[in-house]
């Protein structure tokens, strides 16, 4: 049986338990990376799930082999999609192999790059858009999409692992760092091979790699069953509610997603489960305490000791995670799992993530006590007889806000409507970073009506930059959590310019209402729209290192954290709001609060972020029990709210406890940092002063936009702010507000 069928087969019948968590952790996924990590260069014999026979498509047929031209959807199908991959994966490993032994001693980058940039840009453009289409499609009209294209996705990732994977490779590139003179672009690219193929331990002796690559599966395994028990343990969760009187406080669209009647939302019963979109917000409006801890208790104890099945119990796993990532560590020459991971970042050092932490701990510890004692004490005052606990915080300092600020959600997303934003927002990066973007959406093919497309260009030459689709609004089996992709990235050699893809879920027009973005909404819009600015405007000309590729992981989203500061700025607030039926622009006493709002209880927020962060450090630094852990920096971090005896967060935390933020939880803030410093160079000239502004935005432009990926982020940054990066733009802003000026 072929692998995407026996995953879906034993989905569908619910095996017994136990069985089901060996077969998934043990054998299903032990398979994959055990080939990941035993195979060098080979044709796939046998392993792929359309071997031995060769897919006849070619580029010609099928639109998802014609990497040169945009999309044309309409032409895409699950069928093609799953046959295009294949015949790229079949020729990418045939390729490779034939690659690998013509190398000799081959000592010219162009020798050794040109060959893998031939055969890789085809299949990572086939790959990501093919992706794409299962996401924003699924299974809703095209049956099988996500399915069928789960059946391939192990063995596109074991081709492309396979350049890893070779010694004869390995040692080509090795003499290029060592013997050829290289340009800061062809040296970045070296590193990243030398780098990736130490971590597949390719120069180590077949003894050692394969401990080694053992060790790596039983890790990869963990992280699975982890992944799984939470999953599971949390869909085991469910309370349903008669009284209407329990869900009066919720807003409609809570209402409507709770209800087990959609097409009656008030009648009732309600539903609540642990899914994000409900567990969240019924959190900050149930006013029943006793419920919201019920519902809180099932979340914090997911996967932990409160379940009745043992194995579905996360408490060894995370020790023996950790234990196994420290051995890894050491394996591949590192003190400890902590200094492995942050050795590729940008804080370059476990020294570096500590000293972040203890800065902004002594600058926001005091404040977070603070904002936590005004929420206390209005709760007080509004007869809650109770010191706050984890399951109160949320309501009550959502009850805080409005009372502080008075802000009607609904009222405000009237000065948001889409258009208007978007044509804002489009118009900031016209004036700042000097490019031009041209709606063309009838000169392309289009998977939907919804969808946009803009040409982006250089203002001042007019040079073609790259293509941009975004898909705004919310369907039936759209999956937005993706929201920006690289769907083709730049290669000079291949002359291809980049396509960026953004998706998100906003509300759909109605009738005559245009879309109307809540405030989240327009951060999310702008964040990812910085993502997109790097991927459009690289000037790499390697496509495995332009854009976003190669970004390290706690800069990748510095570009959106930089738009994100733009957008809390009043002018820019002004400048992109307008009310959709009078066309008033928000008064300046609304900004000013919406400004308040992202700062209420940031503090907090802060310490909670920067706990978590220092947690993980702690687990790959030392071998101490893990509950002993979170006892004793709990209070450190988190302030006048007592570790709950029922909290077992660890246990179900998997973006804390596995790949890819496992040892690198710190990066949210430390991109937080930098975003906060670099948009300081833009405050410091003037944002309002359209001159001064765009000199900022052409040297953010030529740096951090043009560059990331083909340079190292501490150097780019350096470039663009002449000094390494600080915290004091962050703690400065929130002191700003704090402060009330």
């Amino acid at each position: 049986m072929i692998q995407g069928d026996w995953l879906y087969a034993n989905k569908q019948t619910r095996l017994n338990m136990a069985s089901f968590v060996l077969l998934r952790g043990k054998i299903w996924r032990s398979s994959i990376i055990r080939a990941c990590f035993t195979r060098g260069y080979s044709t796939f014999g046998g392993r792929f799930i359309l071997a031995p026979e060769v897919p006849p498509d070619t580029p010609a047929d099928n639109a998802l082999m014609r990497f040169d031209e945009y999309p044309h959807f309409s032409d895409i199908t699950p069928e093609k999609a799953l046959r295009g991959c294949a015949k790229l994966s079949i020729q990418y490993s045939v390729g490779l192999g034939k690659h690998i032994a013509a190398l000799g001693a081959a000592t010219d980058f162009h020798a050794v790059f040109d060959p893998l940039e031939r055969l890789g840009v085809p299949l990572t453009y086939a790959w990501d858009l093919a992706w794409h289409m299962a996401s924003v499609k699924g299974d809703h009209g095209d049956v099988g999409y996500r399915e069928l294209m789960s059946r391939i996705d192990s063995q596109v990732g074991l081709t492309q692992n396979e350049r890893w994977n070779s010694t004869s490779l390995y040692k080509a590139v090795q003499a290029l760092k060592e013997n050829s003179t290289l340009d800061p672009f062809q040296e970045r690219l070296v590193d990243l091979y030398l780098e990736r193929g130490k971590n597949f331990s390719v120069m180590r002796d077949s003894r050692t790699k394969e401990d080694i690559h053992n060790l790596q599966r039983r890790i990869v395994n963990a992280e699975e069953e982890f992944k799984y028990n939470v999953v599971y343990t949390g869909n085991m969760f469910s309370h349903t509610i008669s009284d209407f009187g329990e869900v009066v406080e919720f807003p409609q669209p809570l209402v409507a997603k709770l209800a087990v009647d959609s097409s009656n939302p008030s009648r009732g019963p309600w539903k609540v489960t642990l899914d994000p979109s409900i567990y969240e917000p019924f959190l900050q409006y149930c006013p029943d305490r006793m419920l919201r801890w019920n519902v809180w208790q099932a979340h914090r104890g997911r996967a932990s000791l409160k379940t009745d099945n043992i194995l579905l119990h996360n408490h060894q796993t995370v020790n023996k995670l950790r234990e196994r990532r420290n051995i890894l560590a050491d394996g591949l020459g590192f003190a400890n799992y902590a200094e492995m991971s942050t050795s590729t970042k940008m804080a370059g050092s476990v020294g570096n993530v500590l000293s972040m932490i203890e800065n902004l701990k002594s600058n926001f510890s005091a404040s977070a006590e603070e904002e936590i004692t005004a929420v206390q004490e209005y709760a007080t005052t509004e007869g809650f007889p109770f010191n706050l606990e984890m399951w109160d915080v949320a309501y009550w300092r959502r009850r805080h806000r409005d009372h502080m600020l008075s802000l009607n959600p609904e009222e405000l997303s009237a000065y948001f409507p889409y258009p208007h934003v978007l044509r804002g927002l489009m118009e900031l990066c016209q004036t700042t970073f000097s490019i031009r973007f041209e709606y063309c959406a009838s000169k392309v093919d289009l998977y939907h009506p919804d969808v946009q497309f803009y040409t982006v260009f250089d203002s001042n030459t007019d040079q073609y930059l790259g293509g941009l689709y975004i898909d705004p609004y919310a369907r039936p089996a759209k999956n937005a959590t993706l929201r920006a992709r690289s769907l083709r990235g730049k290669s000079s050699l291949l002359d291809t310019t980049p396509i960026s893809m953004l998706t998100f879920d906003f509300n759909r027009p109605s009738g005559s209402q245009p879309c109307l973005l809540s405030i989240d909404d327009v951060v999310v819009l702008f964040g990812e729209f910085g993502n997109a600015l790097q991927q459009l405007l690289t000037v790499i000309p390697y496509s495995e290192i332009s854009g976003q590729t190669n970004i390290e992981m706690d800069a990748l989203h510095a570009s959106a954290k930089v738009m994100t500061e733009f957008l809390y700025h009043p002018h820019i607030l002004k400048t992109i709001s307008q009310h959709y039926e009078t066309g008033d622009t928000l008064a300046d006493i609304d900004i000013k609060k919406i400004i308040q709002m992202r700062y209420h209880l940031y503090a907090f927020d802060t310490m909670q972020n920067l706990y978590f962060s220092a947690l993980d450090m702690e687990f790959h630094l030392t071998n101490e029990i893990w509950q002993d852990i979170i006892k004793e920096m709990w209070p450190k971090y988190i302030p006048l709210i007592p570790l709950n005896h029922e909290d077992y967060h660890p246990c179900n935390m998997p973006e804390l406890i596995c790949y890819p933020y496992t040892g690198s939880f710190y990066s949210l803030k430390w991109a937080d940092m930098l975003g906060a410093d670099i948009f300081r160079a833009f405050e410091d000239a003037g944002i309002e002063d359209v001159t001064k502004r765009s000199e900022v935005g052409k040297r953010y432009r030529d740096t951090f936009l043009s560059l990331a990926g083909g340079i190292p982020a501490g150097e780019v940054f350096r470039q663009f702010r002449g000094r390494d990066p600080s915290p004091d733009a962050l703690v400065q802003n929130y002191e700003r507000i704090y402060n009330g000026s």
